[in-house]
Protein backbone atom coordinates (compact mmCIF):
# COMPACT_ATOMS: atom_id res chain seq x y z
CA UNK A 1 0.00 0.00 0.00
CA UNK A 2 1.27 3.49 -1.02
CA UNK A 3 1.44 6.44 1.73
CA UNK A 4 -1.01 8.24 -0.90
CA UNK A 5 -3.72 5.15 -0.72
CA UNK A 6 -3.22 5.03 3.05
CA UNK A 7 -4.07 9.09 2.86
CA UNK A 8 -7.30 8.87 0.14
CA UNK A 9 -8.34 6.41 2.34
CA UNK A 10 -7.63 8.60 5.45
CA UNK A 11 -9.39 11.54 3.41
CA UNK A 12 -6.66 13.71 3.03
CA UNK A 13 -5.82 15.27 0.25
CA UNK A 14 -2.31 15.14 -0.34
CA UNK A 15 0.06 12.32 0.68
CA UNK A 16 2.51 14.42 2.96
CA UNK A 17 -0.45 15.41 5.31
CA UNK A 18 -0.46 11.15 6.62
CA UNK A 19 3.55 11.56 6.77
CA UNK A 20 3.37 12.83 10.61
CA UNK A 21 0.98 9.75 11.15
CA UNK A 22 3.12 7.22 9.10
CA UNK A 23 6.23 8.21 11.21
CA UNK A 24 4.67 7.66 14.30
CA UNK A 25 3.29 4.39 13.35
CA UNK A 26 6.56 3.24 12.54
CA UNK A 27 8.92 4.52 15.03
CA UNK A 28 6.91 4.88 18.23
CA UNK A 29 4.26 2.14 17.84
CA UNK A 30 6.55 -0.36 15.78
CA UNK A 31 2.88 -1.05 13.49
CA UNK A 32 4.01 -0.22 10.22
CA UNK A 33 7.27 -0.57 7.75
CA UNK A 34 7.84 2.51 5.99
CA UNK A 35 9.06 2.23 2.64
CA UNK A 36 8.22 2.86 -1.54
CA UNK A 37 5.39 0.62 -0.22
CA UNK A 38 3.83 0.38 3.08
CA UNK A 39 3.27 -2.89 4.86
CA UNK A 40 1.91 -3.49 8.32
CA UNK A 41 3.84 -6.37 10.72
CA UNK A 42 0.50 -7.84 12.26
CA UNK A 43 -1.66 -9.78 9.52
CA UNK A 44 -4.74 -9.42 11.47
CA UNK A 45 -4.44 -5.08 11.69
CA UNK A 46 -3.19 -4.88 7.91
CA UNK A 47 -6.74 -6.78 7.35
CA UNK A 48 -9.13 -4.85 9.34
CA UNK A 49 -7.36 -0.86 8.50
CA UNK A 50 -7.68 -2.37 4.52
CA UNK A 51 -10.80 -4.58 4.29
CA UNK A 52 -13.92 -5.24 5.54
CA UNK A 53 -12.71 -7.77 7.59
CA UNK A 54 -14.08 -9.39 10.29
CA UNK A 55 -17.48 -8.80 8.59
CA UNK A 56 -18.70 -11.51 6.09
Amino acid sequence: MTLSRIAEKMGLSKATDAGTTSQRLDRERGIIDRGRLYSFRHRALEAFLTTSWPEV
